[in-house]
């Protein structure tokens, strides 16, 4: 998902919030990683998140939670889940450059 904002972003992408990401263990971005994209593809909906990740709602809901928490953007949210989604996006094209 690439929006407006991304591309805007990218040149200082250091302002925006959630680059707390960074910091996380491989394991724990992954994690992380996957349950932002499966949040989102399910268009926020905590029960087909779950579903498509196998695991049971409850786990989606505290990861949701535990990413609040640690990355300083809700992705419950549809400003945290966009913003957490850039820097995703970001961190993926530098990267792969």
């Amino acid at each position: 998902m690439r929006t407006d904002r991304c591309d805007r972003d990218h040149q200082g992408h250091n302002r925006l919030k959630g680059n707390n990401l960074r910091a996380l263990s491989h394991e724990d971005l992954a994690a992380t990683v996957e349950t932002i994209r499966a949040f989102s593809d399910a268009n926020l909906n905590v029960a087909k998140a779950a579903e498509r990740m196998h695991v049971h709602p409850n786990t989606v809901r505290y990861r949701l939670e535990h990413i609040a928490t640690r990355a300083g953007q809700d992705p419950r949210t549809f400003t945290g889940l966009v913003e957490l989604l850039c820097i995703i996006e970001i961190t993926d094209n530098d990267q792969q450059a």
